[in-house]
């Protein structure tokens, strides 16, 4: 999958998943990481640089990126404590899944007759 899929992939699913102002500016932070990086399988980086690039906290950052990692966009491994401990990223090819909640719900026959009779009146 290539830079322009990913983008096009994460705005269907964003449809499905409504992902916050965080989780989307993590995930293009993240997607322009790996294409700076020549898209190698996965790479490293601390907890601390991301969360200050990306712009918020880091537990928001590490909010995000669980959503992103339980979604199927991303994989991450969490370093350690230590400052050579870095987190090990990767990005997924995520796959679009209908939404558990249907956005419209059909009304049945009779639903239906008693809420034209409405408009009528």
């Amino acid at each position: 999958m290539n830079y322009i899929e990913l983008i096009n992939r994460f705005w269907e699913l964003d449809e499905q998943w409504q992902f916050s102002c965080c989780e989307t500016r993590l995930y293009f932070y993240l997607v322009k990481t790996a294409n700076r990086l020549g898209w190698a399988d996965n790479w490293t980086h601390s907890d601390d640089r991301t969360s200050a690039n990306v712009g918020v906290s880091l537990n928001t950052m590490k909010t995000a990126r669980n959503r992103l990692s339980q979604i199927g966009m991303i994989k991450f491994f969490p370093g350690g404590k230590g400052q050579k401990d870095k987190t090990r990223y990767q990005i997924l090819t995520p796959k679009l899944t209908p939404n558990d909640i249907p956005r419209f719900i059909p009304l049945s026959i009779s639903s239906r007759f008693k809420f034209y009779q409405t408009c009528l009146n």
